[in-house]
């Protein structure tokens, strides 16, 4: 299933008790940067409503308003605790770093960090910006450096099997470089 915003949300709730299988990036990012735009819009609502305390209309608003954005993050716990596992064992770690949860402010740095690392399904997403080890190997086209055509065993280097007849083929063979290659 190609994963979008929608469809991230959706298998947030879908997958809720499942520690065992493996999310992708995007399925993780989604609902997390839902789940940290609502708390930060709610934290600034409640804010708001401490600081309005002489407009008691504004205040009640406020204060209403900064509680609704903080009820969805809320249910939300259980789920994404199971995410982060599913989105940690994805990364190639132990789900048990979700324990780090615990100390709010550094742990959760950590836990964001682990949980930005590479697929080991999906791809290199992070993998040069947060893997300062990681080398990508360069694209190698041809044969190895050290092989040397004229030292070769077998000089058939490119071509058919010995039991291919071309003429049973009906469309051209073509083994070995191509023809523009010779210049």
């Amino acid at each position: 299933m190609k994963v979008n915003f929608f469809t991230a949300q959706l298998l947030l709730w879908k997958r809720i008790f499942d520690y065992k299988g493996k999310s992708s990036p995007k399925e993780y990012w989604y609902p997390a940067i839902v789940q940290i735009v609502l708390c930060v819009l709610g934290a600034f609502n409640l804010l708001l409503s401490t600081i309005l305390l002489k407009f008691a209309a504004f205040n009640i608003a406020f204060a209403v308003i900064g509680v609704l954005f903080l009820v969805y993050p809320t249910l939300a716990i259980i789920p994404s605790i199971a995410l982060t596992v599913r989105r940690l064992r994805d990364a190639g770690k132990s789900g048990w770093w979700t324990m780090l949860l615990l100390f709010v402010g550094v742990g959760t740095i950590i836990v964001l960090y682990l949980c930005a690392g590479a697929s080991t399904v999906s791809g290199a997403m992070f993998r040069n910006i947060f893997d300062p080890f990681y080398n990508e190997a360069p694209a190698v086209y041809g044969p190895p450096e050290w092989f040397d055509p004229d030292n070769n065993i077998n000089n058939d280097v490119y071509g058919p099997p010995d039991w291919f007849d071309p003429s049973d083929n009906e469309e051209p063979a073509v083994y070995g470089p191509p023809d523009w290659l010779d210049d």
